[in-house]
């Protein structure tokens, strides 16, 4: 594996469908550059809104991260990339796969513990539950 001296750089995909394949994230991040790797991987168990679908994260490494930053602008013009839904792109930037998988990760279980602090009033909108410390 040639990575001396090579800083790769990570990008994150989120929402993706529950379907996507390794080859097919090839396919669609190779057009801003040569992808490194590519990692799937399925955000922790948590519970989905009434009008989530189940999705998947990939981690897309790049070699560099002058292509990295070029592959986000150029991806982020076409958020849908020719799949059934539109997705979320995050930089990372120059780090490592562990460390991003974590980071993304935490940001899930932030998300879910922000969920179980709203409530639903009686007239339909979210309110703020404040926790108790």
């Amino acid at each position: 594996m040639l990575t001396s001296g090579i800083v790769q750089s990570y990008i994150a995909a989120k929402k993706l469908p529950e379907d996507i394949t390794i080859t097919r994230l090839t396919e669609l991040f190779d057009a801003a550059g040569v992808v490194a790797n590519i990692k799937i991987i399925s955000p922790p168990e948590v519970q989905l809104q009434e009008d989530e679908k189940p999705s998947k994260t990939a981690i897309i490494v790049y070699y560099s991260d002058e292509t990295a930053r070029r592959a986000l602008q150029d991806l982020d013009e076409n958020m849908s990339l020719d799949l059934s839904r539109a997705i979320e792109l995050q930089y990372f930037g120059p780090s490592t796969m562990q460390a991003v998988e974590n980071e993304l990760n935490q940001q899930a279980l932030a998300k879910a513990l922000q969920e179980t602090w709203l409530g639903a009033s009686t007239n339909g909108t979210k309110e703020t539950i404040a926790p108790y410390f």
